[in-house]
């Protein structure tokens, strides 16, 4: 099993165009949870995510190097990517996912892209 990180595809190239389109398309109230800053949160760090990512031929290699080892593949998962991707996964793994969880949104919000509001879906809505 191949599971590389972010490579420069044209899905990953385009990611902020389906952003840009879904955000269109949401409901109102979503909008408001989430608030302008997340979007453009988000579009800015799917920027920085392609600029950043890995060429998409260390993929491909990886593959047809597991492929064509004569024993198969030495491991069922291979993580593909740069050296920190890997060890970064495997702390995760390692680690409670209450701590993933704060690290997480704590990085979410010094970066821009966690909601404003995420309280305001479970308003009832009043008729």
């Amino acid at each position: 099993m191949l599971e590389p990180f972010y490579a420069k595809t044209p899905l990953v190239a385009g990611a902020h165009h389906v952003l840009d389109r879904v955000w269109k398309a949401a409901d109102p109230q979503v909008q408001k949870m989430y608030g302008i800053d997340f979007i453009q949160g988000i579009r800015k760090r799917s920027e920085q995510l392609y600029n950043r990512s890995m060429p998409s031929k260390w993929v491909v290699d990886a593959a047809v190097a597991a492929i064509r080892k004569k024993s198969g593949a030495q491991r069922a998962r291979i993580l593909v990517g740069f050296w920190w991707v890997s060890t970064l996964i495997r702390l995760q793994e390692m680690l409670p996912s209450f701590m993933v969880d704060s690290v997480t949104k704590w990085a979410m919000k010094r970066v821009g892209t966690w909601p404003r509001d995420p309280f305001l879906l479970k308003e009832e809505k009043s008729d």
